[in-house]
């Protein structure tokens, strides 16, 4: 977090300072309560208010602060942060800090955000790892306060680093700036549970972290990005969580220039640091977490191979005070839900099965259950069309293919799933709830960056198979497309063919229940409903199951009990929850009346409910 004490020599005798204005936006997650403990005794600030990261949440107290600070955290709203600060803290999952920090920035108000939404400079890699951030604002300043205090205090906004790029840089700039590394860098990381954000998680959860250490997203965790930016040398990085609930240890490695003396690197890291009050150097004394937790301290041992050339550092940080443990991304739903809350309804995504939509007369009932719908929630529509698919395919002499659910699209077959799914069902059911009675507009992910996909990997198939499903697209996390969020504020229901684009404009097919998952985790849906041909999932004995947990989902996919056009919806299921969807239903769209589905209190007999 990086928040510098006064020195003594700022606190010299005179008429008292005016005190700094602050508030903070997101202050129930990890590094918001810290915020609210280091700012609450902060001799040059007053804390005026503190607010959760949604519009809608109650007024609460929070009893581990009792007579630290004893004010409530009120629902976020953005006047009264502009009324009662001169600078806001955002402790908020990036694509909230995108939208909220402009908004702030234009009324005046400095900001210090804590996610990683601003801290990448180089467009086309902040639009890989950080989209939602469309540009940064003028005045925006990388928060390393080790180094950069000026910049920092003409800064309009401040970008705090991350958590695992701070222990790393404190750790190399240094050096780096020195002339003293020759080559690339490689940084072993090890994280406590806290780092990972306050959301629950399978990969969180203190059964499977409790004597168990697990490397986890290699050569794909953003965090590489923002450290190479910095030292502009290529970093192997590797993160770990560890079962510790709060705490850093990066262990790492680098190659010296030629001749380089440990007494070298000692100079280096002493003259860097000899006015830097919160990093102590430890030198050939390795530290250990233990000795800066609950602490702004970053502590950093280091060992020289002068004969090899060789240097090992050990950086240590608390991850919560000095690395602000970001947002999880799995909390953006909180936030991106006051868009649609705002309009006093519910959010709902309904995935409609092909198989609903083949008949006239199908349609038709279809339509009337979405204008039914859509007046009892903003309301968002994607539909399949596999049987269509399958015909049209049959029609065409052009071989069918599918693994597990998940169609094999090669250019033959993608050109008659877009003419199917756009071009007929599409065009069809849009006139269907025009007739209705309701306010439809036909889409596809292909539209205003509505879906942005990449290529999907291969996948493992339930029999245990690498397959390659050809021209098919794996949405990526974009934030709340806008033009989503514009028609639901307006009343109007999004229907949605379910084809994707890349970033550079190559059409995709994409998994109806993948693409509903998806877009319901971007829009902070309340529901998920899944409605196709089959009643909810059967157990064993073909009965339907009328709850299920997420473990219960992956573990049915796991043991092969769930057939193959379920497994593409299972997976649907738990990355929705995941993204913090409140429930999905999987229900029969010839027996369960869609209609009443917007309502958390309507029977959901003959479907299946799957909860977190």
């Amino acid at each position: 977090m990086a928040i510098a004490a006064p020195l003594a020599s700022d606190r010299s005798a005179g008429p008292p300072a005016k005190l700094t204005r602050v508030a903070i936006a997101g202050a129930t997650g990890y590094a918001g309560q810290e915020l609210v403990r280091i700012l609450a005794r902060h001799p040059a600030v007053t804390l005026t208010t503190a607010m959760s990261s949604a519009a809608t949440s109650a007024p609460r107290p929070m009893p581990a602060l009792a007579r630290i600070w004893d004010g409530e955290v009120v629902p976020l709203d953005i006047d009264r942060l502009v009324r009662d600060a001169d600078v806001v803290f955002l402790a908020l999952p990036e694509a909230a800090s995108a939208e909220l920090a402009p908004q702030l920035l234009e009324r005046g108000v400095k900001v210090i955000d804590l996610s990683g939404a601003f801290r990448i400079r180089a467009q086309a890699a902040r639009q890989r790892w950080y989209p939602a951030t469309s540009a940064l604002p003028e005045g925006t300043v990388y928060g390393m306060t080790e180094g950069n205090q000026e910049a920092i205090r003409q800064a309009r906004l401040v970008s705090n680093p991350g958590c695992y790029p701070t222990a790393a840089l404190l750790a190399l700039e240094p050096l780096a700036s020195a002339g003293l590394l020759d080559g690339p860098v490689f940084v072993d990381a090890k994280s406590g549970i806290s780092g990972a954000g306050k959301t629950p998680s399978d990969r969180t959860h203190f059964s499977e972290n409790h004597g168990s250490v697990a490397a986890y997203s290699v050569f794909s965790h953003r965090h590489t990005a923002e450290i190479e930016q910095s030292l502009g040398r290529p970093v192997t990085f590797v993160p770990h969580l560890v079962p510790l609930d709060r705490g850093i240890l990066e262990t790492i490695y680098g190659l010296l220039k030629p001749g380089t003396t440990e007494a070298q690197v000692a100079e280096a890291m002493t003259t860097a640091y000899k006015d830097a009050p919160f990093v102590r150097l430890t030198g050939s004394t390795l530290p250990e977490i233990k000795h800066v937790v609950h602490t702004n301290f970053c502590d950093i041992g280091w060992k020289v191979d002068a004969d090899g050339g060789r240097i090992v550092l050990v950086a240590v940080i608390d991850n919560l005070v000095k690395g602000a443990a970001r947002p999880r991304r799995t909390d953006r739903p909180a936030v991106k839900r006051r868009a649609n809350r705002s309009l006093g309804k519910k959010s709902l995504v309904l995935k409609l099965g092909g198989e609903l939509l083949e008949q006239p007369q199908d349609v038709e009932r279809v339509a009337k259950a979405i204008t039914r719908l859509a007046s009892r929630a903003a309301l968002l529509v994607v539909h399949g069309g596999g049987k269509e698919i399958d015909a049209a395919l049959a029609t065409a002499g052009i071989p069918k293919q599918q693994v597990d659910g998940l169609r094999v699209t090669d250019a033959s077959t993608l050109d008659v799933v877009v003419s199917v799914l756009a071009g007929a069902i599409n065009t069809r059911l849009v006139a269907a709830v025009r007739r209705a009675g309701g306010k439809p507009v036909g889409l596809t992910g292909a539209d205003a960056t509505v879906a942005t996909v990449k290529r999907a990997a291969p996948i493992v198939s339930v029999a245990g198979a690498s397959v390659d499903l050809g021209l098919v697209g794996a949405p990526v996390r974009n934030g709340t497309p806008q033009l989503l969020t514009d028609l639901l504020s307006r009343g109007y229901t999004p229907i949605i063919a379910c084809i994707g684009t890349t970033r550079d404009g190559q059409l995709l097919n994409v998994n109806a229940d993948t693409l509903a998952s998806h877009l319901a985790g971007a829009i902070g849906a309340t529901r998920l409903v899944i409605a196709g041909g089959t009643s909810g999932v059967l157990d064993a004995d073909g009965q339907t199951i009328a709850k299920l947990t997420r473990r219960d989902a992956a573990q049915l996919v796991k043991a092969g009990t769930a057939n193959k056009g379920m497994v593409a919806k299972l997976q649907a299921c738990r990355a929705a929850l995941q993204q913090g969807v409140g429930d999905v239903v999987i229900a029969g769209g010839r027996t369960v009346k869609l209609d009443t589905l917007a309502d958390a209190r309507a029977s959901l007999a003959g479907c299946t409910q799957v909860v977190r």
